[in-house]
């Protein structure tokens, strides 16, 4: 089973985070043998990244498009992943039942930490053995503990590559009346080569408005704009992903080269589902085939960015870094006709 689903979002420019020789145990396997609430720990660096990255590489310059202007081209974003990614700490069930008998604190951890790698991080996942009780009822029983063990799934950060959550999208925008212009994102319906049987199809669809603001002040010397933006994403029956970015940009232009700096606000839902995998029905978790479901919130976080655009003739060059809980880039190839 090669799937890979969570870290093959945003298509074929995401293949460089699909690790290289996983073996059979992928995201989806590693994530399907999780409760919902270590399946949220062990994926958040994936789930929060991909909604930083949404919002980013939505505009280049303040200045909008006179009428029936436009520009068309590709974005690449990247929301940078941290030390504090790499672990979490396992939520443990507080009481198991077995044979008609209930068991508090069933399990420990061989230290006191007891914390695990997540999906970006490295190492073997963490192993909780059945204690005190749980354990002699089990010995009771004839059973050998190490069956009951909780396993928490390896992380992938040896194989990762890259030390952030990437996206890909292509837009267009086109320039209206009254200083206004409209703008849409969108990556088609497509399948990644040798993942796509197992994730589905994957895609991106969205808009953004961008008015100019500078247009009211006679002769001012910079360019002001506001803008706003929605972008939705799904990835076959698993992940389904939206975010909503507005603010302020301001730019300034200085010969080939476009500096501008923006401020807003950005949130984003990324919602995961999955079967839970338990074919021995250990008593740790869930029955198999259990259906769990989490959404991954990013709530109204407040974004600031600086960047460049390299003006060729027609061809526009731009890139830029924002700074906020999670930092990201973008970088920009448009075809731009004003």
């Amino acid at each position: 089973m090669n799937t890979r689903w969570l870290v093959s979002i945003g298509a074929a420019s995401l293949a460089m985070l699909v690790p290289a020789g996983a073996g059979a145990q992928d995201v989806r396997e590693r994530i399907e043998s999780l409760t919902k609430e270590n399946a949220i720990l062990y994926a958040k660096p994936l789930t929060s990244g991909l909604g930083v990255a949404m919002n980013q590489g939505v505009f280049h310059t303040a200045a909008v498009h006179g009428l029936l202007g436009f520009h068309v081209g590709v974005a690449f974003t990247g929301a940078a992943l941290t030390d504090d990614d790499d672990l979490f700490k396992p939520v443990l069930p507080k009481q198991v039942s077995y044979r008609g008998l209930t068991f508090t604190d069933p399990y420990g951890s061989p230290d006191a930490a007891g914390l695990s790698p997540t999906v970006t991080g490295s190492g073997s996942g963490r192993v909780f053995e059945p204690q005190g009780a749980y354990r002699a009822a089990l010995l009771a029983a004839g059973q050998n503990p190490s069956n009951f063990r909780l396993h928490m799934p390896d992380g992938f950060g040896d194989d990762f590559g890259v030390d952030f959550v990437p996206m890909v999208v292509i837009q267009a925008g086109v320039g209206l009346i009254l200083g206004t212009e409209v703008s849409v994102r969108l990556l088609p319906e497509i399948e990644i080569p040798a993942v796509g049987e197992d994730v589905g199809k994957i895609s991106a669809t969205g808009f953004g408005i961008k008015h100019s603001l500078s247009q009211y002040i006679p002769l001012f010397p910079i360019d002001v704009a506001a803008h706003f933006g929605k972008l939705s994403l799904d990835v076959g029956d698993y992940v389904e992903a939206s975010s909503t970015t507005y603010g302020l940009i301001a730019s300034k232009g200085l010969g080939v080269l476009t500096l501008y700096g923006a401020g807003g606000r950005e949130s984003a839902d990324v919602d995961v589902e999955y079967v839970l995998d338990n074919p021995t029905n250990d008593p740790g978790l869930p029955p198999d085939k259990t259906r769990i479901a989490f959404t991954d919130e990013l709530d109204g976080e407040t974004r600031f960015t600086v960047g460049g655009t390299l003006n060729l003739a027609l061809l526009k060059l731009s890139a830029d870094y924002s700074f906020a809980d999670r930092n990201a880039f973008s970088a920009k190839a448009l075809f731009s006709f004003r």
